[in-house]
């Protein structure tokens, strides 16, 4: 059977061929934006949803988007 692509991966979708009939495929997987910033740079100003990181890197912010949204420097 056809696979999707995983989430947040951008991975592409499988295919499959039974010989007897037309090829099943399925869809591939959604795409992911990474931004990364000085802390001083940020401007918090975003729409949608991003996971908003001030913690794993000193001094830079990053904003992770998994689906539609912007940000405004």
């Amino acid at each position: 059977a056809a696979v999707a692509g995983d989430p947040n991966t951008g991975g592409g979708g499988g295919t499959s061929h039974n010989g007897g009939g037309n090829p099943n495929a399925a869809a591939g997987g959604s795409g992911v934006i990474i931004l990364r910033m000085p802390d001083a740079n940020y401007s918090g100003t975003t729409s949608g949803s991003p996971t908003v990181d001030t913690s794993s890197v000193a001094d830079k912010t990053i904003l992770i988007f998994n689906s539609s949204g912007s940000y405004t420097a």
